[in-house]
């Protein structure tokens, strides 16, 4: 089908239709340009004309509404036509927030054509969007922080191959929430005094991705050189002991993380006890396999557990000991209570369901746990053997301190 270009020289190409009471998508948007409904229903020649009259794709798209088709483009046509892009941003298109820098960058697998055509001719890659990103408000992301939130290794690597900089591009965010609430850590809160309850921080690509929980994208920026702060590392532990979606991979991401943290430090020693601690956490969770595989000598080792002088006198292994004493008591007096259950069932013919203890499902459960935690106090004393050793003992020369 054509469209004679004369059919439009007579019409004001940023003509603005009423919407059609029935039409929910342009009722829910108002009034919409010819460009934008173009756009919207995937015609490409139409949009190439209509262009090619003058028509601006930076103008709203609405009446009232933001500016910017090519963010109208991005925020609702799925399949986006590479050749409807191209032609809106050789016309001047430019996204205008932080929320359609990279639309496309939720879909899995590596970058498309699309994406790869903005990053390479389009993009200005070291502009900043503001938006939204979970809880938080930014005024100054770059695309590598939305990327890091949203995407994929393969995209992050696609804009920091361009833009290597941004990798410590720090980004201000405004939060309004509860403290507890926080999903992607930052540095140091900073309490907004014109309104109460809410806060400034700042925030790291590698923040975002820890934040939104993309194990994939923090270990590739922590590869590729991010550097990692001490609540991030504390957010990211605390979250790791009680959320039974973490895969391996954050144990990978940990130990990256260790390793760019300096324990040796007064002010970093204690995080030791208080990651242990975390072990112990009424809400941790045992499932994956998680906090044994935290536990782990090697990694213990990555966090500078390593001279009994300096850290062993803040490893209370033997009060965690304790508390698996007090478990086994719990047990024992559950496995008591069950058995005197039993034997009254026979004597008596009556069925232990009709005057339940709850005896049963709590005595799984306390068995369940001291199972793992009995695991855990083993390799919390595996790993202080490992430290007693000479060989391990870092700082001494021939038994001694040098």
């Amino acid at each position: 089908m054509s469209y004679p270009g004369y059919y439009l020289s007579d019409l004001p190409v940023e003509l603005v239709f009423e919407c059609d009471e029935d039409d929910v998508k342009f009722n829910h948007d108002g009034p919409s340009s010819l460009l934008d409904r173009a756009t919207y229903y995937k015609d490409v020649e139409m949009v190439k004309i209509l262009l090619q009259n003058g028509a601006d794709p930076g103008l709203p798209c609405t009446r009232g509404g933001p500016p910017g088709t090519f963010d109208s483009l991005l925020g609702f046509t799925e399949n986006i036509c590479p050749q409807m892009a191209e032609a809106l941003l050789d016309a001047g298109a430019t996204p205008f927030s932080l929320a359609y820098v990279i639309g496309p960058c939720r879909f899995d697998g590596p970058p498309s054509s699309l994406i790869d055509l903005v990053l390479k001719n389009y993009m200005k890659m070291h502009s900043t969007y503001s938006g939204r990103l979970g809880v938080t408000d930014f005024t100054d992301a770059t695309i590598l922080h939305y990327a890091a939130s949203e995407g994929t290794p393969d995209l992050l690597e696609a804009i920091i191959s361009r833009a290597p900089n941004l990798l410590h591009a720090g980004a201000i965010g405004w939060t309004s929430c509860c403290p507890d609430k926080v999903i992607m850590p930052g540095q140091d809160l900073v309490p907004n005094v014109d309104v109460p309850g809410s806060w400034y921080d700042l925030y790291s690509p590698l923040n975002l991705a820890l934040g939104s929980h993309k194990g994939a994208n923090a270990k590739y920026l922590l590869q590729c050189g991010s550097k990692v702060d001490i609540g991030s590392f504390k957010c990211v532990w605390e979250q790791a002991c009680e959320w039974t979606k973490f895969t391996p991979i954050w144990v990978e991401v940990l130990e990256l993380m260790a390793a760019k943290i300096d324990f040796d430090t007064p002010h970093n020693t204690p995080m030791i006890q208080w990651c242990i601690d975390f072990f112990f956490h009424k809400k941790a969770c045992h499932e994956k396999r998680f906090i044994q595989n935290l536990c782990l000598p090697s990694f213990l080792g990555n966090m500078s557990l390593r001279t009994r002088a300096q850290y062993l006198d803040k490893f209370y292994v033997e009060s965690y000991q304790e508390h698996l004493d007090e478990l086994r008591y719990i047990i024992a007096w559950c496995e008591v209570a069950l058995q005197n259950e039993t034997q009254l069932e026979g004597k008596t013919g009556i069925s232990a369901r009709d005057e339940p203890t709850g005896c049963p499902p709590w005595l799984a459960c306390f068995r369940k746990h001291e199972k793992a935690r009995q695991e855990i106090v083993e390799l919390l004393w595996e790993a202080m053997l490992d430290t007693e050793s000479p060989t391990n003992l870092s700082g001494l020369v021939e038994g001694r301190y040098a």
